[in-house]
């Protein structure tokens, strides 16, 4: 059994968890503490909400050093059962023992429970009213996100969705200091809401992979999507932890209990604190946002550019919590908060693009880059493994060929054929068919199937004439390194 320790907390587990470093002081420290009372420890998970749970907190006290506000979107995807609930247990039981319910007897901090706002919006005017009367600094946990994010995206979106979707796009800009979200007007003067000074509200959402399904590439060019920390885990879920639901440590309650004091002060008289930077962590970051530059500028698509729009702007956010982590009476960003926050959203960023790419987003039919992602990772999969293959097919495969009925039979059930309107067969055909024009899979004879096969055919079948099109697609348990590797045994 393995040990994950950090600051002096320890959990003990069965299966060997990621290898994720979490960052130096009390974001780690709030990260070790969701990991060891989680029910299914996973430290990725536990690192997404404590950094939701800290922007919450701090996000409108403390700005970057550019001046934006600490407040972060954060998504968290996982398989079912795998201790996504964690986050909210763990930020309920972390705010009681600030607040003062579970330290008895010690002075708490009354004003940490206005930071946990609700898990759901059912209109934009709520949130407006919320950030106006209740408290306008805050994080928000919200289960069952991909529902969610597919009903302000639909093409049949109802009003209230696509209010929703502009308050959230808008609000995440706003929490600098000397920012306001301007107020909404009513035909009913009694509802109108006041303007709110620097809001800063943190999304926490939780939800499985099938956030990608249905999902298209709005979600992307409106820059949703762009503004999370997507943190994603595949890890297997560990035994029952033995610990599960353990008190926070005293000294992590105690210091909390004073920035939480801190933050709730904020107001023109008390304004933001802004983190400083030194020289070794500027020059990283300046680097950091000039890479990501080349990227919006070199990228093929828009939404290749899109999703580095804002890797700079979450990589100085993250870490300047970091920095406001380890001192937060005079929070600095050294080489290493930087180097760590910018690691973190490059990978995130990486694998995000990869999955939009690759044509793993959307699912709708009729979706042509769905359909083409589909019949890509197919062959790749049907080079890549041997299978279980019947003589004819074997022979094929050996040669570089694959029949258009083995397309039919493995890509039908996908829903970007099932629903095309033109139906499964048809499209699959289509799309076989414009690949063909454009020189990336070529028809093969029926002279040549004959002669390898031995007898007659007349079943329509392909040459890849380009490998290097199924590479990003090459599975990784194949016998073969690499979609060259293969093509080097093929038959001339």
């Amino acid at each position: 059994m393995r040990v994950v320790e950090h600051t002096g907390s320890t959990v003990t587990g069965s299966i060997e968890q990621e290898e994720i470093a979490l960052p130096q002081g009390l974001l780690g420290e709030i990260a070790a503490y969701f990991f060891n009372q989680a029910p299914y420890p996973n430290k990725t998970i536990a690192l997404a909400g404590a950094i939701g749970f800290f922007s919450g907190i701090v996000g409108q006290k403390y700005n970057t050093p550019t001046g934006n506000g600490l407040n972060t979107y954060n998504l968290v995807l996982a398989h079912t059962g795998r201790g996504k609930e964690a986050i909210a247990e763990g930020a309920d039981k972390l705010l009681q023992a600030i607040v003062g319910k579970v330290h008895a007897g010690e002075p708490g901090a009354p004003c940490a429970a206005s930071f946990r706002f609700p898990g759901h919006f059912a209109s934009s005017e709520g949130l407006m009213k919320w950030l106006a009367n209740k408290s306008s600094c805050g994080f928000s946990i919200q289960g069952e996100f991909a529902a969610k994010v597919k009903a302000m995206h639909s093409p049949k979106a109802q009003a209230n969705q696509v209010a929703l979707l502009a308050l959230y796009l808008d609000l995440f800009n706003k929490s600098g200091d000397g920012k306001f979200l301007n107020g909404m007007a009513y035909s009913d003067e009694a509802k109108n809401t006041a303007p709110v000074e620097s809001p800063a509200l943190t999304i926490i959402g939780e939800s499985t992979f099938d956030l990608f399904e249905g999902l298209d590439q709005r979600a992307i060019s409106n820059g949703f999507l762009t503004r999370f920390n997507v943190f994603h885990t595949e890890a297997p879920r560990p035994y029952l932890n033995p610990n599960v639901g353990a008190l926070a440590p005293n000294p992590l309650v105690e210091r909390l209990r004073g920035i939480t004091a801190t933050c709730a002060s904020y107001s023109a008289l008390s304004p933001a604190i802004r983190v400083s930077i030194n020289a070794e962590a500027q020059a990283r970051l300046i680097a950091c946002e000039r890479q990501a530059t080349d990227f919006v500028n070199a990228g093929g698509s828009n939404v290749h550019a899109e999703l580095w729009n804002r890797a700079y702007l979450k990589a100085v956010k993250l870490a300047s919590l970091i920095a406001v982590g380890v001192n937060e009476h005079n929070p600095v960003i050294d080489l290493a908060a930087a180097n760590y926050a910018i690691e973190l959203v490059a990978k995130q960023t990486t694998w995000l693009t990869s999955k939009f790419e690759s044509g793993d987003v959307g699912e709708e039919g009729g979706n042509e880059s769905k359909q083409r992602a589909h019949i890509l990772k197919t062959m790749a999969n049907y080079f890549g493994h041997e299978m279980d293959w019947g003589n004819s097919d074997r022979v094929l495969r050996l040669n570089g060929i694959i029949r258009q009925s083995y397309f039919q039979s493995m890509m039908s059930r996908y829903p970007a054929f099932k629903d095309d309107r033109r139906g499964a067969t048809a499209a699959i055909k289509a799309m076989l068919y414009s690949m063909s024009e454009n020189g990336e899979i070529q028809p093969a004879e029926a002279v040549s199937m004959s002669s390898l096969l031995q007898k007659k055919s007349k079943a329509r079948a392909y040459y890849l004439a380009e490998p290097k099109i199924i590479e990003p697609y090459w599975p990784a348990d194949s016998n073969f390194c690499n979609v060259w590797e293969f093509f080097g045994t093929i038959n001339p």
